[in-house]
């Protein structure tokens, strides 16, 4: 992710342009992790990352310093998913839904991102190591919320192979988890 270095100013005064990239660079974590949960394929959340922010750069004249960037970015990266989920004709099980989206979008708006707290950071990291089809799984089941047998119905998987995969990966998460934690502290 490549910003504009040169727009920062040199000699400590106040610049608007500096302080519009400050909010994007503090805001990619949490970017990507609004398109990650609308685009599940790492590498395509990735380049409808740079897409956003490419437009958020472009129109930084329109946005108003003191109002919600996180707000505003999350309705780009809404539209751009759109777009690319269009300019892409992706499989038939992804569908994009702006119900959804806007969902999405308003909750991730209202999570404070600095008081996620340690345990919350290392889960995070944790999921970012698992394979695609592995953070796909533990989404559906317990983002979404779908039983075992839609999960298995879903992945194309028997109901008891299900139980046994979640099962397994909540074992690696939580001891993932752990070892990150021990690390910190």
């Amino acid at each position: 992710m490549a910003f504009p270095l040169h727009a920062l100013p040199s000699d400590g005064e106040s610049d608007p342009s500096a302080e519009f990239v400050s909010l994007m660079v503090q805001h990619q974590r949490t970017l990507l992790a609004f398109i990650l949960g609308l685009m599940p394929v790492r590498a395509d959340a990735e380049e409808i990352l740079q897409r956003t922010n490419m437009i958020l750069w472009k129109k930084r004249e329109d946005f108003e310093l003191g109002t919600s960037f996180r707000s505003w970015a999350f309705t780009v990266a809404r539209w751009e998913t759109r777009a690319f989920v269009r300019e892409k004709g992706r499989k038939s099980w992804l569908v994009y839904d702006d119900e959804v989206a806007s969902l999405l979008a308003d909750r991730l708006a209202s999570v404070p991102v600095p008081g996620l707290g340690e345990r919350a950071v290392a889960l995070r990291k944790c999921l970012a190591g698992l394979s695609p089809e592995h953070r796909a799984l533990i989404v559906a089941r317990y983002q979404e919320g779908l039983s075992f047998g839609e999960c298995a119905e879903r992945f194309e998987r028997s109901e008891g192979g299900m139980r046994v995969t979640l099962h397994r990966l909540k074992t690696t998460l939580r001891r993932c988890i752990v070892k990150r934690m021990e690390r910190s502290s």
